[in-house]
């Protein structure tokens, strides 16, 4: 799966990092603060 910083779907971000769609949804805000997506300081 590419990196889409876009996208929000948890079921395709799940699949893609093979994982549950409830384990997407519970660590993705976390993630997207690692990654510094949608920081605009």
């Amino acid at each position: 799966m590419k990196f889409h910083p876009n996208v929000t779907s948890y079921r395709a971000i799940a699949r893609g990092a093979g994982v549950t769609r409830y384990t997407a949804a519970k660590w993705y805000e976390m993630m997207r603060g690692m990654l510094g997506v949608g920081n605009l300081k």
